[in-house]
């Protein structure tokens, strides 16, 4: 079925707010994350499937149509995606995360969505009490080893009760944040953490409070719903810096599975949870959302796996990464999908494609003369 698909990064932004008043008004987004939105504006076409239309800004329109022409000599897969016209109306609507905002763009476009009310539901489902919810599904119907569960706390005092389990330190998380800025580590429960936790509750009605663990390796697992039903699709190796993404590796499941369990994790319980957050997915989730979701994870020093630190109910940098590995990667290849501020490309490392598939060099993977660069670096190929 064809869609029109809508790169909206500031998906986790515009949940912080009811649907009903992000679909009716538009909110001024800050300059950074309104140029991360315009630059990536046609990552989307990389796992768009055939008939699919994409949204860009009108500006930016004959620039995208021409990109996407020579992208399309490259990797002839993407012949079959245009830029959004009238003829595409009562399409259904494909954004990077369901909002009211989205909703209302995806509208504008003629676009089908969702109802306000379904729109609501799948923002509550967003909330970060999601992780909970799943933990305590696993600790229910699993012997999987799990850390502390983390808690929901819509007072200062629960939330000091729970900080003074987690003596190694804590994080405090606002229900509904984006890019790690509402996520904050204390080591003690300092009058400035009582502060940040009474903010967040005054704010949003609830903080989470989640035990520190000495994480060496964050990753995540990439599930579909669909029909009431979520299937595991692969992993996400990942690495954020200052609390933001900043890439991915590229590169197939089992290479990755492979380095989990070469830095200590058990492959055995990698396969359980895989299994059992699929059941706890199908069960919590399946009958109010269909789309792809991460499910983030972190492994620590000791081998434990946090199995779900978060929940994210929308398209992920790891869905792209799995996308761009499955599609135009060479086998045997590995590399790195980035988003970064934009800087001059260096000459020297123009990509490589044979076949539509990337064996070497840098790739572009949206047009140029944007503020971010969004691409992928070929680091290692096995002939």
């Amino acid at each position: 079925m064809p869609y029109i698909r809508l790169f909206n990064p500031e998906n986790d932004i515009m949940l912080q707010w009811p649907a009903e008043r992000t679909i009716s008004s538009v909110h001024t987004l800050s300059p950074n994350v309104e140029a991360l939105r315009r630059a990536g504006a046609m990552l989307p076409v990389w796992w768009s499937s055939p008939g699919d239309a994409v949204i860009v800004h009108d500006d930016d329109s004959l620039h995208s149509r021409i990109w996407l022409d020579e992208m399309s000599a490259l990797f002839p897969f993407l012949s079959h995606v245009s830029i959004v016209s009238a003829t595409d109306t009562g399409k259904p609507g494909a954004p990077w995360g369901w909002s009211g905002d989205a909703a209302r763009r995806l509208s504008r476009a003629g676009a089908e969505c969702p109802s306000i009310a379904q729109l609501e539901r799948m923002r509550m489902l967003s909330h970060r009490c999601m992780s909970l919810m799943v933990m305590e599904y696993l600790k229910q119907n699993s012997t999987i080893p799990l850390p502390l569960l983390p808690t929901e706390a819509t007072t200062v005092e629960e939330a000091q009760l729970a900080a003074a389990s987690s003596p190694n330190g804590f994080y405090i998380k606002s229900p509904w944040s984006s890019s790690g800025r509402g996520v904050v580590r204390f080591d003690t429960l300092s009058e400035k953490a009582i502060q940040r936790i009474r903010g967040m509750i005054r704010r949003q009605g609830s903080v989470m409070v989640e035990q520190a663990l000495d994480g060496i390796q964050d990753f995540a697992m990439l599930y579909h719903i669909a029909d009431g039903k979520a299937q595991w699709k692969g992993y996400s190796l990942f690495f954020n810096s200052h609390s933001s993404y900043s890439g991915n590796l590229l590169c197939d499941d089992a290479t990755i599975e492979h380095r989990l369990v070469c830095a200590g994790a058990d492959r055995k319980t990698l396969i359980a949870i895989r299994h059992c957050i699929a059941n706890a997915l199908s069960e919590i989730i399946g009958r109010d959302y269909t789309g792809w979701l991460g499910v983030d994870m972190l492994l620590d020093r000791d081998g434990m796996i946090a199995p779900c630190i978060e929940v994210n109910l929308r398209m992920t940098m790891g869905v792209v990464a799995h996308f761009l590995a499955e599609r135009i990667l060479a086998p045997d290849t590995e590399a790195v999908y980035s988003v970064e501020p934009h800087s001059p490309r260096e000459k020297n490392n123009s990509p490589t494609i044979v076949d539509g598939r990337l064996i070497a060099g840098e790739l572009m993977l949206t047009p140029p003369g944007g503020a971010f660069d969004f691409k992928i670096s070929v680091t290692e190929r096995n002939r």
